[in-house]
């Protein structure tokens, strides 16, 4: 498996820097989370190392749990 070739719909993994998560073509959030949650754990099963969202996720109704979206 490659990371940086991992498509989730419309979001993609940026091609130089595996930890960027792009909008490849009118990405949904939720294209964004299952792609995001996809390179957690892929990352957390091959390095023990649990990746954290630096970013903060706002839903319609407020700011969501980026680390529990993703989980």
């Amino acid at each position: 498996m490659s990371a940086e070739r991992e498509n989730h719909r419309r979001a993609a993994v940026h091609r130089q820097q595996a930890l960027v998560l792009i909008n490849d073509n009118q990405a949904t959030s939720d294209d964004v989370i299952k792609l995001a949650h996809y390179v957690r754990q892929q990352v957390g099963e091959k390095f023990n190392v649990w990746l954290q969202p630096e970013v903060r996720f706002i839903g319609a109704t407020g700011e969501v749990n980026a680390e529990e979206a993703i989980a």
